[in-house]
């Protein structure tokens, strides 16, 4: 059974089922992948695809230290911050 307090969980209700999705990508120097390395923590990104060469989202650079080169992630992280700063 799904546990409220935990994230990225599925929610049941009487008429359908909810996938809480979140935004993973990090602003810093460069936009990096917070959600891991793994596929299976990936997965729950609202803007992940699952690669169709490995077992993680095509969006993710390991190469380059784990960075999302997903645009609409992207600007969806900044103005987040933007929101946050006062």
């Amino acid at each position: 059974m799904p546990v409220g307090k935990q994230k990225n969980l599925v929610q049941f209700s009487v008429e359908c089922l909810k996938l809480h999705c979140h935004n993973y990508c990090k602003l810093g120097t460069m936009f990096r992948c917070s959600a891991g390395s793994a596929w299976e923590e990936q997965k729950y990104c609202k803007f992940s695809r699952k690669s169709t060469g490995g077992g993680w989202c095509m969006h993710f650079r390991s190469s380059i230290g784990g960075h999302c080169d997903c645009v609409p992630a992207q600007k969806d992280a900044v103005v987040a911050m933007r929101r946050q700063d006062p």
